[in-house]
């Protein structure tokens, strides 16, 4: 979903692990299976060695000279198995397949009942009987992808046979679980309806605290939070200018500090995505207050498709890398400057530094002598 979503649910919901549901066993009826396999039936071997569940195994087989694409559906899933909106930590089934050369390929895609689908490529089959434990963030969940049949609540096995087979081949299918969560409302007094929408979906599975979340995402997002009046607000940084600036000839500055050491901070950045896409990022803020660092990173991450998301990727990552947390600092002996607030735009005119721009403001503290120390850690120009 959309990261600005997932803030908002990780405030409003909690989830919680439930216990494994049973698909299937391999020994239904036969009225919930569907399948275009030349050969398609109960095993029906009653040695216990073969199967882990249940008191029989699904047989998919093929005879010499086949090839192309079948499948194996299984017709419904169990509501409790895919329950609210497709509320699964991951899908386990268990096969075995006479795959000398590795000429079948499999996939399971799992359909719930609230327009998702969610597609597993499955590791090489082998003739040992192997447990498959397919996590959902690891999926391809959309419902454009696969063969999206237009039923909810299915599961369906894809074997594509490259090449003529030389002899008869099949697949043993012995079961499938699901482990589903449930989202329980948290009691809190914090409202999110500051939360802004990203526009960055994503999939992904989050085991940690709600600051955690929000420090991840904030990162990757190239946001603030901060809480006022009881709501949450998640905002691009710098999309509020403070009420206030900081000017060398109008401010009454006790102290400043101004840090530009870039042994600690990275200002170029090549991101490698999947094929031949790479894109070389520079902060120029960063270079004109730092110089070019000696450091220069290499980020690699296949899921990344375009150029254009290999270069949003890059820009978000060193508009936190590019600088310092207290790149600049300034004490301001007037207290209406703590109106100023974190994630906000201030502009700073300091010549002495030779400072001239628009800055993030990164902390604050107000003393007890009514003196506000604001820092900021990087520039609104990239």
């Amino acid at each position: 979903m959309d990261t600005g979503a997932i803030v908002r649910e990780a405030i409003e919901d909690r989830a919680q692990t439930l216990n494994a549901v049973t698909i299937h066993e391999g020994d239904e009826s036969g009225s919930e299976w569907d399948s275009d396999a030349p050969v398609f039936e109960k095993a029906g071997f009653t040695s216990k060695r073969y199967r882990e569940r249940g008191s029989n195994l699904i047989f998919v087989g093929w005879r010499e000279g086949a090839s192309g694409s079948y499948s194996v559906t299984y017709d419904p899933v169990p509501t409790s198995a895919i329950p609210g909106d497709g509320q699964i930590s991951r899908l386990k089934t268990r096969l075995l397949g006479n795959n000398a050369g590795g000429q079948i390929r499999g996939e399971v895609e799992l359909t719930d009942n609230a327009g998702n689908t969610y597609v597993w490529s499955l590791p090489r089959l082998t003739t040992d009987f192997n447990e498959y434990n397919l996590r959902a963030e690891d999926a391809e969940t959309s419902a454009s992808i696969g063969s999206v049949n237009g039923s909810a609540g299915t599961l369906e096995y894809r074997f594509n046979l490259t090449g003529e087979l030389n002899e008869p081949r099949a697949v043993l299918i012995d079961y499938a679980e699901t482990l589903p969560f449930s989202l329980d409302s948290r009691s809190t007094s914090l409202t999110t309806s500051g939360v802004q929408t990203t526009g960055r979906t994503i999939s992904r599975r989050f085991d940690a605290t709600i600051m955690e979340i929000l420090n991840e995402l904030s990162e990757e997002d190239n946001f603030t939070s901060y809480v006022e009046s009881s709501d949450l607000k998640y905002e691009p940084r710098g999309q509020t200018t403070a009420p206030k600036s900081i000017d060398y000839a109008n401010t009454p500055v006790v102290d400043y500090d101004v840090d530009r050491d870039y042994d600690r901070i990275i200002n170029k950045l090549t991101v490698q995505g999947a094929g031949d896409v790479q894109v070389t990022v520079e902060s120029k803020g960063s270079i004109e207050f730092y110089g070019l660092a000696p450091r220069e990173e290499q980020l690699v991450d296949k899921e990344i498709q375009t150029r254009d998301e290999a270069q949003t990727r890059g820009e978000n990552i060193l508009n936190h890398k590019a600088w310092h947390e207290s790149a600049l600092s300034f004490s301001v002996a007037d207290s209406t400057y703590s109106a100023v607030r974190v994630g906000e735009a201030i502009q700073i005119a300091w010549p002495p530094e030779d400072v001239d721009g628009e800055f993030i403001v990164s902390g604050k503290e107000v003393d007890n002598r009514g003196i506000v120390t604001l820092t900021a850690s990087g520039s609104t120009e990239t």
